[in-house]
């Protein structure tokens, strides 16, 4: 799936069971608190200010949101979301 939009950042999300996974959270606090498979995973390197770490990319659909959750140091360091009816709306709007 692609998609043309560019995702939004956000500090924190709530899974479908109603917990919270913040910035700041242990890979094992997400995955206990999602309780789902993500649609895939990807590893890359990130880099911030002059310090590059390797991190790991957890794409998940969620009531049709699209989320992906860096984890860089077995921590939550980015979480961006997309809504993936958006691009249905843009190209009905066309």
């Amino acid at each position: 799936m692609s998609f043309a939009h560019t995702a939004n950042e956000t500090s924190s999300i709530l899974t479908p069971e109603g917990q919270l996974i913040s910035l700041g959270d242990t890979f094992a606090d997400m995955q206990n608190r999602l309780k789902l498979s993500p649609n895939s995973m990807i590893t890359r390197e990130f880099e911030e200010g002059e310090k590059l770490d390797l991190a790991m990319d957890y794409k998940y659909e969620i009531e049709n949101m699209m989320y992906t959750i860096t984890i860089v140091n077995d921590r939550v360091r980015k979480i961006e979301w997309l809504n993936t009816d958006q691009e249905i709306i843009d190209k009905i709007t066309e």
